[in-house]
């Protein structure tokens, strides 16, 4: 017993010293400080002949992906808002890949959470309040938790569309501004019923648009046309990552839903702010504030979306 005691204290030793120095290791930071040399070279190149400039052009194509994956971030004011100024990116690919895989797990459980929270809401625990809390506080810890694994996916390399980030930072004040309304109030009584056929809805697109976004993303990376990093779409922001140039018949068919969710989404949010605008005195500033928040959604919404649509179908046509 007592050799396979001191056997298992040297291996604890080995491990010990392994990692002490691994976290001495200033190999990374020569890395960095080598980089530097290397971008005030750059900098200091002169006048160069046409043939030169191409090559020069080359090289700083190689030295600005350099930079991308040896320089140090800490992202997005958001993401220095909740992490301080720390280091988010990630330097080995196998972590980079792990990012991705967490994401994508995490968008498809909450998928289906949000819709069966979403059904419960409106069914057996109707205008309970303790569940209505409950709920819109899971919202937004739903978007806060989403705007920042994009923020740090982005960093890391990810082709993530600025409005699928910005989305989720904007919808994240849906579910304060619900949570902030008194829950008595004759308002807030008239707007649940409209807010929860909205969550309903968008849970429905949700499910539907991120089984065919991993499909179609999962084929295209196979392919080599996106990147390993790269992840799917928001829920509302058109179909994306698809091949722009096709309409396959799972587009067709998921078009139409993301109009109908869209439109009406718009149409909520002009009716809140026109009620609002007749008696702001008497009505609950948060009428107001969901309604512009819900127009500003829709009308981004609906710009990504036809955009796609339009792409495509000049795409067909030629």
């Amino acid at each position: 017993m007592s050799s396979e005691l001191d056997s298992l204290e040297e291996n604890v030793q080995t491990l010990r010293h392994k990692l002490d120095l691994y976290q001495k290791s200033v190999v990374f930071e020569d890395l960095i400080a080598e980089f530097k040399l290397l971008s005030k070279q750059q900098e200091s190149i002169g006048q160069l002949s046409k043939t030169d400039t191409f090559r020069f052009q080359h090289l700083k194509e190689q030295i600005d992906q350099l930079k991308t994956e040896l320089v140090p971030a800490t992202g997005s004011v958001y993401t220095r808002l909740f992490l301080g100024k720390v280091n988010v990116k990630q330097f080995r690919k196998v972590d980079k890949l792990k990012l991705k895989k967490e994401y994508h797990l995490f968008r498809s459980r909450t998928d289906i959470m949000y819709l069966v929270f979403t059904l419960l809401q409106m069914t057996i625990l109707w205008n309970n309040a303790i569940s209505e809390f409950f709920f819109t506080s899971w919202l937004l810890y739903y978007f806060v938790s989403l705007a920042l694994r994009e923020h740090i996916l982005k960093v890391n390399g990810s082709n993530i569309r600025s409005w699928w980030i910005n989305h989720h930072i904007i919808a994240l004040n849906i579910p304060l501004l619900m949570i902030s309304w008194p829950k008595e109030s004759e308002t807030y009584q008239q707007f649940l019923p409209y807010f929860l056929n909205l969550c309903l809805l968008q849970g429905i697109v949700q499910v539907l648009q991120n089984r065919y976004q991993q499909g179609r993303l999962y084929r295209m990376v196979a392919l080599g046309q996106a990147s390993s990093m790269d992840v799917t779409g928001g829920e509302h922001a058109g179909v994306g990552l698809e091949d722009e140039s096709k309409w396959t018949p799972t587009f067709m068919f998921l078009f139409p839903i993301l109009l109908v969710f869209q439109i009406y989404e718009l149409v909520i949010g002009g009716y809140l702010m026109n009620q609002y605008a007749k008696d702001y005195q008497m009505i609950p500033f948060q009428v107001g504030c969901l309604g512009l928040i819900l127009g500003v959604l829709a009308i981004g919404n609906l710009y990504t979306t036809l955009n796609i649509a339009i792409i495509k179908a000049k795409h067909r046509t030629n």
